[in-house]
């Protein structure tokens, strides 16, 4: 319910709280709440060196509390051509729903996207649409699955 933006961050956090059997620390709880992710940074720098000759966008499961927290660490909004935050459009991967809004606000081709996740219910997800995906596991198998797919690797990711 909070990725599909039925219940803000707060509210989520209100209700982990009430089923601890010791009232935590409200900071705490949404210090440690926030402080889940790890930025990787030979994605980052993969993706933004394709912009200059893919569209790239950004389609995240995701709540409000974390999408405002890591756009202000990352830049979320300015990483890639565009970004679909489940919380934003009431869908989650891996249901059509999000996928289908992606192509519509992004006009894509279905046989022409290739998606790539670390998660394979999500993969399995953006294939039932007719997408490519790509299970990520490492930057270099992800790099190598690309370049299988015909995608053209910009210096330094064109060679291993």
């Amino acid at each position: 319910a909070h990725e599909r933006g039925e219940i803000s961050g707060e509210e989520l956090l209100g209700r982990v709280a009430a089923m601890a059997a010791r009232p935590p620390d409200p900071g705490e709880l949404r210090a440690r709440w926030l402080d889940m992710f790890d930025r990787a940074q030979e994605m980052f720098d993969l993706t933004s060196s394709l912009m200059g000759d893919y569209r790239v966008f950004l389609l995240s499961n995701i709540g409000d509390m974390h999408w405002r927290h890591l756009d202000a660490l990352y830049g979320l909004e300015a990483l890639t051509h565009g970004v679909i935050a489940s919380f934003r459009v009431g869908a989650v991967k891996p249901s059509a729903a999000i996928y289908r809004e992606a192509e519509r606000r992004f006009d894509l081709d279905p046989s022409a996207t290739v998606f790539v996740d670390d998660l394979p219910p999500n993969v399995a997800g953006a294939e039932a649409c007719g997408w490519r995906a790509i299970h990520h596991r490492t930057p270099a198998g992800t790099r190598e699955r690309l370049r299988a797919l015909g995608v053209r690797l910009p210096a330094p990711f064109a060679v291993e």
